[in-house]
């Protein structure tokens, strides 16, 4: 995996120091809406790295179908930063061997501790359960909401992809929502 300029950079890079690692790309509306109190978290937890591994497209489409290349993705990955996110993004390669190898969930998010272990996972990022952890050192309730996307980011995530984003989402939502269903209170947000 690569910086967003470029540099090389492994998940080793960050032992001994605590980091948060949330996985996103720039057509997932629920990821987008996390930015800005993402960022917040951040800045009030100055001694843990915050870590966003851009993925493969949640929602690829007409205007922004699956990346070609590095540069490509890497392209992709500015869009969060024009969306006003200040963490350090690291792009995963093609084949997504990192996403893959943490399970492949879009817009989840890893709390390490600085020996390299996963204290907390939470499924799909709910900045409020996250401060809780950081803030706390304990899991919220597993019965906690999920955060909805918020309409803005929402609404631009998509129009990045296209129309055929728009279809992709609204046939996955019946899945989606079964899934929250199902896993409601059962690992949204969960210590290993």
């Amino acid at each position: 995996m690569t910086t967003i300029d470029g540099r090389p950079r492994s998940l080793a890079d960050y032992a001994g120091r605590p980091f948060v690692l949330q996985t996103g790309s720039s057509t997932c509306g629920p990821h987008v809406s996390t930015i800005v109190p993402m960022n917040a978290i951040a800045a009030a937890h100055p001694d843990v790295a915050f870590l966003v591994l851009y993925v493969r497209e949640a929602h690829p489409g007409e205007r922004r179908g699956p990346h070609r290349n590095l540069a490509d993705k890497t392209g992709c990955a500015r869009d969060l930063q024009r969306e006003g996110e200040r963490r350090e993004i690291l792009i995963d390669d093609l084949d997504g061997t990192l996403h893959r190898a943490l399970g492949s969930m879009p817009n989840c998010t890893f709390v390490v501790d600085p020996s390299g272990i996963v204290e907390y996972l939470n499924i799909w990022t709910h900045p409020p359960a996250i401060r809780q952890f950081l803030d706390q050192g304990s899991a919220p309730d597993r019965g906690h909401k999920v955060s909805p996307p918020k309409p803005g980011p929402a609404r631009r995530s998509l129009q990045r992809g296209g129309w055929l984003a728009l279809w992709d989402q609204l046939k996955s939502a019946p899945a989606l929502i079964r899934y929250h269903r199902r896993t409601r209170g059962k690992g949204v947000g969960s210590t290993p």
